[in-house]
């Protein structure tokens, strides 16, 4: 199998390093070289995850769902996800917002470069009894203190249990992170392709057909389309260097005035096609066949320029910035053409000190089709001795929408929104870290005015009034004795459940046995995985256009899924073997998270986990 090659290519004796008791989640690349080059504005990178212990949970078959106490998806690993919370990706001022799939991607801005020690690989590979498969491997390599390379590499396979829903994924990033060694020039260098190839079936005809079956079989399920595709290919280049004529090689507490230029290629293609729909799926044709071809292509260009001054370098640091960044991007949807560009003010603050770190991004839109946008983002850490660390995260951004919601073209769907008011939207998160208490309180949620939503219709609709959700999480883990219990419970308040629904309560509990087995040297853990959402009307998709849009009819949650796993943990290495969704078919059927599309039933699933470094 592809997937096996790969992994002997990975594993061939050059790359075999010697495997060392470390963890390296907790270990992160502080060579003094980069401290002071700061990869993303506004200190994207203060924030760490490493002390929430679900983000690093390898039981979790699908990485974007780890990190989840609930997350809205469509069915089988690598589908369609709408996050109503998470703000929106923003690339500049202008966007596609084409974002469905966005959680299975790699993106470029991910510049977490972990390495105990010279070279630091991880091998992540999982396989299911439904032909499930899932292989994810990141190398990191210094080769001199000043330059650092690697690479990531993720693809799945998932066939599903329905006709139509096979999902196929792809992901690539490399890069590289140098630094001359009088420290003049830093630069970092990136390329990143990721491809989604689905099988799109629409979900079953009638859920309830599905929920009441005698003997169910998935394969002869009725479903909405038996041949449609939908295809998403996207490349990025970034990069991002500066010159600072006076630094030196030994730092100095002096200022130090440079020049910052960062370029971001971006191209993305996202093709639906069926030759021979289900004629009472959808309800326009305008054109003279049946036929659906719903193409969209995106490429944006952004070049920005700053000037900047810096004090000091890590722990003890202050930068300002001050420039200006340029976008233009070429929108084609059906047999429309659409050009945009827009020239906006930049300018950046940002400190570490005395154990508090914070950064703030602004950004003025000057002229062009985002003249008079503002956006403003905001983000502050604060570790303490005796209280853990306190996050901070906020933003505002008042803009033009994103493109697919103003145009779109396309045999079934047409609209042209252009010329409305901005959108504003802001979001906010707090997160608190009890180390004391082993805890996480987590706050987080958007507040909206003038943005557009999908209606009943799956018409996009402007909603002119504020419109909110926020998120109450706390997690936190307790061991007594040989017994664990970890959990994850959120409490989620909506201002407007018809344009932004959420369920009440969401929970996900783990409990489990753990125990030191064979003299010591396997850290051996079993348990039971709870999840469960309380029942709301949730949006559902047409995959045409790859919409989440709500719906009045149809009322899911109320459901309990039960995983068990037993985890093995070996040096660095962690096996598990897990029996997803345990209790499917003891009970009602009524496992779904989007109307229409069922939730996989019970599955054999065996993973692996193995780092590498020296």
């Amino acid at each position: 199998m592809p997937f096996l090659l790969t992994l002997l290519v990975i594993l061939s004796p050059d790359q075999c390093l010697q495997a060392q008791s470390v963890d390296p989640d907790t270990v992160a690349l502080q060579d003094d070289y980069f401290d002071v080059f700061r990869l993303t504005p506004a200190s994207a990178q203060l924030f760490n995850d490493s002390l929430n212990f679900l983000s690093h949970d390898p039981v979790r078959f699908d990485k974007a769902l780890r990190n989840e106490v609930f997350l809205q998806q469509t069915g089988n690993m690598g589908s369609a996800i709408n996050d109503i919370l998470a703000p929106k990706n923003s690339k500049g001022f202008i966007t596609d917002g084409f974002d469905q799939f966005d959680r299975h991607f790699i993106d470029v801005a991910t510049h977490d470069i972990d390495i105990p020690g010279t070279r630091f690989t991880n091998i992540d590979y999982h396989l299911a009894s439904k032909k499930e498969q899932h292989i994810y491997v990141t190398h990191n390599q210094k080769f001199r203190p000043w330059i650092v390379a690697g690479v990531e590499f993720g693809a799945q396979i998932s066939p599903g249990e329905f006709t139509g829903q096979e999902k196929n994924g792809l992901n690539l990033r490399v890069f590289s992170l140098a630094s001359t060694r009088n420290r003049k020039y830093n630069v970092y260098a990136s390329y990143v392709s990721n491809r989604m190839l689905n099988d799109e079936n629409g979900g079953v005809v009638d859920d309830s057909l599905f929920i009441n079956a005698d003997k169910l079989q998935t394969k002869t399920q009725e479903v909405n389309m038996n041949n449609a595709t939908m295809r998403i290919k996207n490349r990025e280049y970034y990069l991002r260097h500066e010159f600072i004529p006076s630094a030196t090689e030994v730092v100095d507490g002096s200022p130090k005035v440079g020049i910052r230029h960062t370029f971001q290629w971006f191209r993305q293609s996202v093709l639906y096609q069926d030759q021979d729909p289900n004629p009472e799926y959808f309800t326009y044709y305008f054109n003279d066949s049946t036929a659906s071809y719903d193409s969209s292509f995106t490429n944006s260009v952004l070049n920005s320029g700053e000037v900047f001054i810096r004090k000091g370098s890590g722990s003890s640091m202050f930068e300002m910035s001050a420039g200006v960044e340029y976008q233009e991007m070429d929108y084609y949807t059906g047999m429309l053409e659409k050009y945009y560009n827009s020239t906006s003010a930049i300018a950046t603050a940002q400190f570490n000190f005395n154990g508090i770190a914070s950064g703030i991004e602004w950004k003025l839109g000057l002229d062009g089709s985002q003249q008079g946008a503002n956006e403003v983002k905001l983000r502050s850490q604060y570790n303490t001795v005796n209280y853990g660390s306190i996050m901070l995260d906020l933003g505002y951004r008042k803009a033009q929408p994103a493109l697919r919601d103003l145009v779109y073209n396309s045999n079934h769907f047409q609209w042209d929104n252009s010329g409305g008011a901005d959108e504003t939207r802001m979001y906010y998160q707090v997160e608190w870290h009890f180390k004391k208490y082993n805890s996480v309180l987590h706050v987080k949620g958007i507040m909206n005015k003038d943005f557009i939503y999908y209606q009943s219709d799956q018409l996009p609709q402007r909603y002119n009034e504020y419109a909110g959700a926020t998120e109450f999480s706390l997690r936190n883990f307790i061991h007594i004795g040989k017994l664990g219990l970890e959990n994850g419970i959120s409490y989620y308040v909506t201002s407007e459940k018809k344009v932004m629904p959420l369920p009440d309560l969401a929970f996900r509990e783990q409990i489990y046995f753990k125990s030191l087995i064979f003299k010591g040297a396997v850290n051996f853990r079993s348990g039971f995985i709870f999840r469960y959402n309380t029942g709301y009307k949730a949006s559902t998709y047409m995959p045409a256009t790859g919409v989440f849009y709500v719906q009045e009819q149809t009322r899911i949650g109320d459901y309990l899924y039960i995983d068990y796993f037993m985890k093995f943990g070996i040096k660095t290495a962690t096996l598990f073997i897990m029996v997803e969704h345990l209790n499917a078919g003891l009970g009602d059927r009524n496992y779904f998270m989007t109307p229409n599309y069922p939730m996989p039933s019970r599955a054999f699933k065996f993973g692996l986990s193995w780092n590498f470094f020296d």
